[in-house]
């Protein structure tokens, strides 16, 4: 796409898409996660890394060999009785 052409999107709107604050996003910026442009004190994020930020923040699942269970202590009312409930 085209550099001129390419939609930008504000930190108020990468926020909205994204589901996080705007200080999240702000953070993600400068912390070089999520690459944005700065046009005098207002940054701006292109499509394009927007949907590269998306790409490299999927989450993969350890390989089934390599994956730890770890067994959790249930836990039955009487462990809770010295709490007043």
């Amino acid at each position: 796409m085209d550099v001129l052409t390419e939609k930008r999107f504000s930190i108020r709107e990468v926020a909205k898409i994204l589901g996080i604050s705007r200080e999240y996003a702000y953070t993600l910026i400068c912390e070089g996660e999520l690459d944005a442009l700065r046009i005098g004190r207002k940054f701006v994020v292109e499509e394009s890394a927007l949907i590269a930020f998306l790409n490299e923040s999927r989450y993969q699942p350890p390989d089934k060999e390599n994956r730890r269970y770890k067994r959790v202590k249930r836990r039955s009312i009487k462990n809770f009785k010295h709490l007043k409930i």
